[in-house]
């Protein structure tokens, strides 16, 4: 891991403490290690800091392409080192790399997902086997049966996209299953190998077999084991079921609903995942939260606040994200009237306003030429008892470069270092950005120019988009 315990952390893993977030949060690979180390003294942990090469990220430049470099060539070893992967980490371009080398060695690679309300747990494949014995169906690829490709997700997502937006419990009940289902593959002779389930979700005591998926959801309490249709022979990019088999039942419900608004919704199509919700409708299958807030930020993604607007009207019990999507929606649109209000109904039902909220509540006053009023919901959000994370501070950033204001953005990143929000790599976008549109009056004024110079240096081309936050 790369990245470092946030406030946000303790709550749902129970590896981290509440002193492990302060002075800008311990390093989390270092931090579980040594938790692990006072819960267990023979445990043999150790914490490496490291950014997994992914899709859709390219390096920046030269130093960024080597430090890529050298991260492949320590996960490649720390892989081949152990005997088994398990994938936690936050996106799913990042389980690309780590499941293709634990296929090429061998080892078992488990993968553990968390949505909003629901997770999935899942294994990856064995490399082919030089063993006559053993050759048959096997599993494919992380994204062999995926209707996304591997690229950035991490760009436009929603909020309930995020997996730092999760019911506490999904976190330990996920890794129970993915540590039961470890257990599992190691008491059976061909452990990676070991045969997916056929064509039924039943348990097949007598072939020995265990789920390739098991997906659970806390909307409405259930728990699935899934199958998907091995490969035959060779790896493919498309993986289908063999044309003698039969279907096996599959189920319509909020899940598979949800699955397919959410790749609707991160290809751009919001026409397609709304029209999802209302095929779900018709069906007589009514949308759970989650649907809303996907079909809501599909639409506003796509600038069609009208759209937005009527489907958060629609929502018979909106939660905090219904607001805080809408409100995105508002601020992409440039609409600060219909956000003040939307956040002051969120007040009004109870609900206290994250960052998230703030963030659209600024690129609306942005967008609509209001930049003082944008400026000026960073200090209010403080008064309402929310501290500032670097989504506030960059949107704040996003605003001064639209107008300019380069002295004001160089005070913001000092308040970020007086304060201890440690910048992102959108942080450091802006900031050259608004570096290069005001060198003269930085060179005239002499505010920080070491600090810009070196953020500046370090970072390319702007990449923020209006709700890319």
């Amino acid at each position: 891991n790369s990245s470092r315990v946030s406030f946000s952390n303790p709550v749902r893993q129970s590896l981290y403490e509440f002193e492990d977030c302060e002075g800008g949060g311990k390093p989390k690979a270092e931090a579980a290690a040594q938790a692990l180390k006072r819960i267990f003294p023979s445990a043999r942990s150790q914490g490496h800091a490291l950014s997994i090469p992914m899709p859709g990220h390219p390096p920046l430049d030269a130093a960024s392409q080597e430090i890529m470099q050298k991260d492949m060539a320590a996960l490649d070893r720390l892989i081949t080192q152990h005997d088994a992967v398990f994938l936690l980490t936050d996106t799913r371009e990042s389980r690309w790399l780590p499941s293709l080398l634990a296929a090429a060695h061998g080892k078992i690679a488990i993968t553990s997902a968390i949505g909003f309300d629901s997770f999935l747990v899942m294994r990856h494949g064995a490399p082919p086997s030089s063993d006559a014995t053993q050759q048959g169906p096997r599993l494919g690829c992380y994204f062999c049966n995926d209707v996304v490709a591997p690229v950035n997700s991490t760009k436009d997502r929603a909020l309930d996209q995020q997996c730092t937006v999760a019911r506490p419990g999904l976190a330990p009940i996920a890794g129970a299953l993915c540590v039961e289902l470890l257990a599992a593959l190691l008491q059976h002779p061909q452990q990676v190998a070991v045969k997916p389930l056929g064509g039924s979700l039943e348990w097949e005591a007598n072939e020995h077999t265990q789920p390739r998926h098991v997906h659970g959801n806390l909307h409405q309490p259930q728990q699935q084991k899934q199958q998907q249709q091995p490969l035959a022979g060779a790896f493919s990019s498309r993986a289908g079921a063999p044309a003698s088999s039969a279907p096996t039942g599959p189920v319509l419900n909020e899940v598979v609903c949800g699955a397919l608004m959410l790749a609707y919704e991160r290809a751009g199509k919001w026409q397609d995942a709304v029209g999802v919700l209302q095929r779900a409708r018709s069906l007589g299958l009514k949308p759970n939260t989650v649907m809303l807030n996907t079909a809501i930020s599909a639409a506003g993604k796509a600038g069609q606040l009208r759209v937005a607007e009527a489907l958060f009207q629609s929502a018979d019990v909106p939660d905090a994200i219904t607001y805080e999507a809408f409100i995105a929606a508002c601020g992409i649109a440039g609409a600060p009237d219909k956000a003040e209000m939307a956040l002051a109904k969120m007040q009004g039902q109870g609900f206290r306003p994250r960052e998230y909220a703030y963030c659209g509540l600024i690129a609306a006053y942005s967008l609509a030429g209001q930049h003082e009023n944008a400026l000026a919901v960073r200090t209010r959000a403080q008064h309402e008892g929310m501290q500032p994370s670097v989504h506030v501070y960059n949107a704040s950033l996003a605003a001064c470069e639209r107008v300019g204001r380069v002295e004001m953005a160089l005070e913001l990143l000092q308040s970020m270092h007086r304060e201890g929000v440690e910048p992102n790599f959108v942080t450091h976008q802006l900031m050259a950005v608004v570096g290069r549109q005001g060198v003269q009056s930085v060179e005239q004024q002499q505010m920080a120019a070491a600090t810009l110079s070196a953020i500046c240096a370090a970072a390319g081309s702007l990449l923020i988009k209006v709700g890319m936050f």
